[in-house]
C-alpha cells in the first residue's frame, strides 16, 4: 500500500498535462526541421553535426567534441563525417600540436547551406510556432528552456 501512495504522489496530473503537449510541440518542430534539412540532402545525423559545428564551435572543432545526441559513438561519428566530407561540406585534418586529434572544419559551402537552412528553420518553423507569444512570454520561454536544459548538460 505504501508503494502505491508514493507512485500516486509522484505522478501528478498537472506536470503530465503540461509536459506532454510540450513534447508534442517539440516533436512537430523537430519533424519540420528534419524536412527542411532533408530538402537539401542532409539527414538528421548530418544536420546534428553541422548544427553543433556551427552553433557551438563557430565552424571548426575537434571531432570528439561533435559527439552527442544523436551520434553517441566514435564509429558512428566517423561515418557521418565521411558522408559530410563526401558532400564537400567539411574537411578533416590532424591537429598540428597533437597528431592524435582530428580537427573538423566546415567548408564555405557548408556555411552557406547552414545559413540558408537555419533562416528557413527560423522563418518556417520557429516564428510560426512562437507567433502567439508576446515578448514577455518569449523571454519566459527562454528562461524556462535554460532551466530544462542547462548549458552544461550533454544531450
Amino acid at each position: 500500500m505504501q508503494r502505491q501512495r508514493t507512485i500516486q504522489s509522484t505522478l501528478r496530473l498537472d506536470p503530465l498535462s503540461t509536459v506532454f503537449p510540450l513534447v508534442e510541440a517539440l516533436r512537430r518542430m523537430l519533424v519540420a526541421v528534419e524536412v527542411l534539412w532533408s530538402a537539401v540532402g542532409i539527414n538528421p545525423s548530418e544536420a546534428a553535426v553541422l548544427e553543433r559545428l556551427f552553433i557551438d564551435y563557430g565552424g571548426e572543432a575537434r571531432s570528439g567534441d561533435l559527439l552527442g545526441h544523436p551520434i553517441r559513438s566514435t564509429p558512428a561519428l566517423g561515418k557521418v563525417l565521411a558522408n559530410l566530407e563526401g558532400k564537400q561540406l567539411i574537411t578533416r585534418r590532424r591537429d598540428a600540436d597533437d597528431g592524435r586529434v582530428v580537427i573538423v572544419a566546415g567548408t564555405a559551402e557548408a556555411q552557406r547551406l547552414y545559413n540558408e537552412t537555419i533562416e528557413k528553420i527560423v522563418t518556417e518553423v520557429v516564428r510560426p510556432t512562437t507567433a502567439g507569444l508576446d515578448d514577455s512570454e518569449f523571454a519566459q520561454l527562454s528562461r524556462i528552456t535554460e532551466k530544462l536544459m542547462p548549458p552544461d548538460v550533454d544531450a
